[in-house]
């Protein structure tokens, strides 16, 4: 499930909400420490000001911020594609040890992100908006803020930060838009795009809107990441029942059977496909997996097909009313094959008559221009190999050849009695050009037999 999307909201309240797209894991600030990895989510929102308000006003254990804003974690989550959204004020006091406050940007924000606030008194009125039609969530998210306490002069990566998020990218770049532009040419609003070689990624800062941290959170969730419900059913829902809800459960049920028994059945389909879908490895493969797919066409074919030797590529061929043929199979990205091939085959064939006291027939079954589309290749040997081919009695048989004849087999199109004499009839390479012909148009390669071409 690619698609699949984790989100993390740490705010006020610790929850969990799941469905087919995406989970959301909610954890209070002071519940932090129960997040096993920050940077195992598409998309992380710390609301920084239920951060610095929270309602019972605990202290903070250090190590939960220093976890939370570690650059380890961040550049996992900027890396991979994620997104990072910060909501309120980035030098908030975080609740801690009396004797010992903490100042975010100070102590933990400050290592990831360079910023300076301007304090002026601005009106917001008076703000640029020359980038509203592509930014239409963040204006339409301060529009809804209460009070400017003060804006950004200044926000960027800091230069460690930039650095180690650069360390071993072939691809980099980062470029900061400011929103809502005041007439001290400050903003209220500052996204930071980031491309790495993973794709794009993304920081958004946003103020607190004054309204609470749990109104923030809801339009967050729904405007940046989709998510309208942010709060799980308590357990006494499920013994609720509403008008049409057993009805329409036991429609459900009923769909859900017909659809697991259709999925069985498509998985055997399926399943068929892929395994039928083996011989087209006549058209490309090579060595081992060409040598077997090989031997089953034959076999399919009425052949007996039988290997003799682990090292040598030979295989012993017997078709009943003929005599035993000596096969060699092999496959090359070459446009030809050299005639050494068949010189090979040559001194397999002398050594097996004189073990064996009997004739044997030679059959080279090559693929060759592997990587090129059949209907272009040509003869599997140059002249000089055809006519040793045929000063030896060889059949030279191309595999999209075998292809061809095997189709026709499962078509119930070929004569097999014809086929085996004119295979062990043939010195040289192997005609299969009437074969290719008696092939319906939709099985051909291309519109045409290769032998064709």
């Amino acid at each position: 499930m690619s698609d699949y999307r984790k989100y993390l909201l740490i705010s006020g309240e610790t929850s969990r909400l799941i469905n087919e797209e995406w989970s959301l894991d909610r954890f209070a600030w002071k519940e932090a420490y129960q997040i096993k990895n920050l940077s195992d989510y598409d998309a992380v929102v710390l609301n920084l000001e239920a951060l610095a308000f929270q309602r019972e006003r605990e202290s903070l254990h250090p190590d939960i911020t220093a976890m939370v804003f570690s650059a380890a974690s961040w550049r996992q989550i900027l890396r991979g594609g994620g997104r990072i959204i910060l909501v309120g004020d980035l030098e908030c006091v975080v609740p801690g040890r009396p004797e010992m406050p903490q100042n975010l940007q100070a102590e933990h924000l400050g290592k990831l992100i360079d910023s300076r606030k301007d304090r002026r008194p601005l009106e917001y009125r008076r703000i640029r908006r020359s980038d509203e039609d592509s930014e239409k969530r963040i204006y339409a998210y301060m529009d809804q803020v209460t009070d400017w306490s003060y804006s950004l002069s200044h926000l960027d990566l800091t230069q460690a930060f930039a650095a180690l998020l650069q360390k071993g990218q072939s691809l980099f770049d980062c470029h900061v838009v400011f929103h809502g532009v005041t007439s001290f040419s400050t903003a209220l609003a500052v996204t930071i795009g980031i491309i790495c070689d993973h794709g794009p990624s993304m920081i958004t800062l946003l103020p607190s809107s004054g309204r609470g941290y749990e109104a923030d959170d809801i339009f967050v969730l729904r405007e940046w990441l989709d998510v309208y419900s942010t709060v799980p059913p308590p357990k006494w829902v499920d013994s609720l029942t509403l008008p049409m809800q057993p009805e329409l459960e036991k429609r459900i049920e009923a769909k859900t059977k017909e659809w697991e028994a259709l999925r069985l059945d498509i998985e055997t389909d399926q399943s068929a496909l892929e395994d039928h879908k083996r011989w087209y490895r006549l058209l490309f493969d090579d060595g081992f997996g060409l040598e077997e797919i090989v031997k089953e066409a034959f076999g399919a074919l009425g052949a007996t097909v039988e290997k003799m030797s682990k090292e040598k590529d030979d295989y012993r061929l017997t078709v009943q009313g003929y005599p035993t043929a000596l096969m060699e199979v092999k496959g090359t990205h070459n446009a030809k094959f050299p005639i050494g091939v068949l010189r090979q085959l040559s001194g397999w064939i002398d050594e097996a008559e004189s073990a064996a006291g009997i004739s044997f027939k030679g059959i080279f079954v090559g693929n060759a221009d592997r990587n090129e589309p059949p209907a272009v290749r040509g003869p599997l040997f140059e002249s000089n190999g055809e006519s040793f081919a045929r000063i030896k009695q060889f059949t030279v048989l191309r595999t999209t050849d075998l292809y061809c004849l095997r189709m026709l087999a499962e078509l119930q199109l070929l004569d097999n009695q014809k086929l085996w004499s004119e295979l062990f009839g043939c010195s040289g390479s192997f005609n299969a050009s009437a074969y290719w012909k008696q092939l319906p148009e939709q099985y051909l390669i291309n519109g045409k037999g290769p032998s064709e071409a």
